[in-house]
């Protein structure tokens, strides 16, 4: 099977999914919807990304961003993906 990596081009948008582990419904609770919402602030207040929008499913959560460097996005996600040790 071929590994695909992820090209990051600066001033593109970027879109990313992420899924909860074994795609658990998490985000039907009103706690982690709420925890995923404050953890986007803060990353997006760290990292000055332009979030044109985000959906959030119950098994995972999609984002469209905009970052100043795209070297960032990497960076970004994982600050994102930390979600579950803030919980």
């Amino acid at each position: 099977m071929p590994i695909y990596g992820r090209h990051f081009e600066p001033g593109q948008w970027q879109f990313i999914t992420t899924s909860t582990h074994c795609r658990t419904p998490l985000f039907l609770s009103d706690r982690f919807r709420s925890c995923l919402v404050q953890r986007l602030e803060k990353v997006q207040q760290e990292w000055h990304f332009l979030l044109i929008g985000w959906v959030l499913t119950p098994g995972h959560f999609q984002v469209l961003i905009k970052p100043q460097l795209a070297e960032t996005t990497p960076l970004m996600m994982k600050g994102l993906n930390r979600l579950s040790i803030v919980v």
